[in-house]
């Protein structure tokens, strides 16, 4: 009841204010004199205000209880509603704590079952001295967030000479089961593409030491850290011949730009050749013609011409002018800064500086939706050398490009022992051989041992 008046009113738990609307008012016998308002009052989802005719108050009652209520006149019949205060004091609305009980399931690597079991850390900033807290409350507010700042590109300088610095990579496999051995001259930019069966050591060793047989050894081969290039056939092939194998960082696809970058215009050749019904390996070499042929967007000369010291006949006629050497290493500078500049500014790379001793998170891959970006196991770093730091936890060591790890505010005890340990870089990030998914990719075998069987004997 409204100043003694039956009004059907809406009881509205979000509404701070209390509205008569026009008909309602007027159904009143008591005469409520209107009093002026500067009020503002704004319906759900809008920012026009209602229009207000003026303001009363009086009585209103309702289960046994009586109230006093400034209640708005709006014009319109759209109904009058009764706001959160008004409809409390006469008992229509009531509010009441939620007593919530937390039960969580005890386990080693849940998070839910720390928290339960240390409350105080939740509350206390600085890390206590029990060093697993320390360590779990900053792994758990940081392991889960991905890392979104990425380094500034480090452009390498032009060797001094063609065959000086070579880049070797795999591409496949294709659908016929073979791979691409790609060697690149990181100063010409020149390409060796040979077809092979398998990328094993044994296969790759005749084939390189073929080509080395045919325009030199170079003084440096750059490799990734797959199975055939870390073997010990490899590095005995390294050292007969005399040229430095120097490894990439691992899980860095940008230390070898160049080689990645061919291995992706190779592979839509071979596939435009597939669709259009061509033999791809027919294809292969034309493209190699006329990716030899053609200057280069770097170094603005083709890449037979600084290999060779001469441009190579292709079926398209051509005139070169054979630039000088000056020429070519400052238009590979001019270039290299302009991607360095633009893919800095695209990615807002910033410098990110670690040093030996920082606690650091590794990225790990995403084998899963639950997979978290960063493992949750610190590690402490123990070599820096550029971009590539060494990290290690009890006798596990790896290495990364700066850009894969999160340094820890805080900074807790890691396990550490120096025995043992020293000689371990294993590319797993939590070093667990019996876990599937912490399997180095790199280190499966690709084909099935070949098992070799004595024939049938047959009795005359």
């Amino acid at each position: 009841m409204v100043a003694g008046e039956y009004i059907d009113v809406l009881v509205d738990s979000g509404a701070s204010a209390d509205l008569l609307d026009r008909r309602a008012y007027g159904a009143l016998k008591t005469k409520l004199k209107l009093e002026q308002s500067s009020k503002r009052i704004y319906p759900y989802g809008t920012n026009v205000p209602l229009s207000l005719r003026g303001k009363v108050t009086t009585t209103v009652s309702a289960n046994g209880r009586t109230a006093q209520a400034a209640f708005y006149v709006v014009d319109g019949d759209h109904g009058s509603l009764l706001g959160h205060d008004t409809a409390t004091k006469l008992g229509l609305i009531q509010v009441q704590p939620y007593k919530l009980k937390i039960v969580h399931k005890p386990g080693g690597s849940n998070s839910a079952d720390y928290v339960s079991r240390h409350p105080q850390t939740l509350h206390t900033p600085s890390i206590t001295d029990d060093v697993d807290t320390g360590m779990h409350v900053s792994v758990i507010a940081t392991h889960a967030v991905p890392k979104t700042v990425h380094q500034p590109l480090r452009m390498s300088e032009l060797p001094q000479g063609p065959w000086e610095d070579v880049a070797v990579d795999f591409c496949g496999p294709f659908p016929s089961g073979d791979y691409l051995l790609v060697l690149m001259d990181e100063c010409s930019r020149f390409p060796f593409v040979e077809i092979m069966p398998s990328t094993s050591a044994c296969r790759l060793i005749p084939v390189m030491d073929k080509i080395f047989s045919t325009v030199g050894i170079p003084k440096v081969v750059r490799s990734g850290n797959g199975p055939p290039f870390s073997s010990k056939a490899f590095s005995d092939f390294a050292r007969y011949l005399g040229f430095h194998h120097r490894k990439v960082t691992p899980y860095w696809p940008q230390a070898d730009t160049a080689v990645e970058r061919f291995n992706r215009t190779l592979t839509k050749a071979i596939h435009t050749a597939t669709l259009e019904g061509k033999p791809w390996k027919q294809e292969l070499y034309k493209f190699l013609r006329d990716y030899r042929a053609t200057p280069h967007h770097t170094t603005n000369r083709p890449p037979a011409e600084v290999f060779y010291g001469r441009p190579i006949s292709i079926k398209l006629p051509s005139i070169s002018h054979p630039p000088s050497d000056d020429d070519l290493r400052r238009t590979d500078g001019l270039r290299k800064d302009k991607m360095k500049k633009c893919a800095d500014e695209r990615r807002n790379a910033s410098h990110s500086v670690l040093k030996e001793g920082d606690v650091v998170l590794i990225q790990q891959r995403k084998t899963g939706k639950l997979v978290t970006p960063f493992n949750p196991n610190p590690y402490k770093v123990i070599a820096v050398n550029g971009t590539m730091v060494t990290a290690r936890r009890q006798d596990h060591r790896l290495t990364r490009h700066r850009s894969h790890f999160k340094l820890l505010k805080h900074k807790p005890e890691v396990p550490f022992t120096t025995g043992g340990g020293d000689n371990c870089d294993d590319d797993s990030v939590n070093g667990q051989a019996g876990d599937p998914e912490h399997v180095n990719l790199e280190t499966r075998r690709r084909r099935p041992v070949r098992v070799n069987r004595r024939p049938p004997q047959t009795h005359h």
